[in-house]
């Protein structure tokens, strides 16, 4: 009996370290970023994860795809406007 407790926690601790592995692996997250007012498409704004100091910029339609994982934070920002600072949740990977 020993030996079966000692093995069934090994097994249950590789367990929980895989679900730990899993939540930090990056996922991609795209979107598009509108006019709040015009509700048109936002070109060349600057996306940056600044936990990782990656970036991206959208495209002529305004879309956009970057690299982030759980609780990254997310600097969005284009001349003319106030820049924006988002939090990246479960919310946002689960939704994927």
């Amino acid at each position: 009996m020993k030996y079966f407790a000692v093995f069934f926690f090994t097994l249950l601790s590789a367990v929980t370290f895989a679900q730990d592995v899993e939540s930090t692996v990056p996922q991609r997250v795209s979107g598009y970023v509108i006019n709040d007012n015009t509700k048109q498409p936002l070109a060349n704004v600057n996306i940056i994860n600044t936990n990782k100091v990656r970036g991206a910029k959208s495209d002529a339609k305004g879309y956009f795809e970057i690299d982030v994982q759980l609780n990254d934070t997310i600097h969005f920002s284009i001349l003319g406007f106030q820049s924006l600072r988002i939090r990246v949740t479960n919310d946002w990977i689960k939704n994927k």
